[in-house]
């Protein structure tokens, strides 16, 4: 099977300093919360056995660039609810995001999510 490459493109603004770590993860943090395309960079699957998991919230943690690198951390907070044991489960885990500075605009693949699996293929 063939992958095909697919990025998102995020223009930075002129105005952003890209030295200033505070502004970038400030920047990338409203990203996320608007929903923006940058979210479909962002690697949100949890384990199979959490499918049922909600996405509480995503934190940007760190922004580090370098002259054509930039690398973004992340946590990802979720939930579950099941309802016929009347339990609620939190947690969370922490990925990072690698992307491409080219000027003002800066490329980060799109994250492909891993095909589901029934337990007949699994055999």
């Amino acid at each position: 099977m063939e992958r095909m490459e697919a990025f998102v493109e995020i223009q930075i603004p002129k105005e952003l300093d890209p030295c200033n770590e505070q502004d970038l993860r400030d920047f990338f943090q409203r990203a996320c919360d608007l929903k923006t395309d940058f979210s479909e960079a962002l690697d949100l699957e949890c384990e199979p056995r959490h499918s049922h998991a909600i996405v509480d919230s995503v934190t940007i943690m760190r922004v580090e660039k370098n002259e054509t690198i930039i690398t973004i951390a992340y946590s990802v907070k979720l939930s579950h609810f099941q309802a016929c044991n009347d339990l609620t489960g939190h947690w969370s885990f922490d990925r990072r995001l690698i992307g491409i500075c080219e000027g003002n605009v800066w490329k980060f693949e799109t994250h492909v999510a891993t095909p589901r699996r029934s337990t007949h293929e699994e055999f």
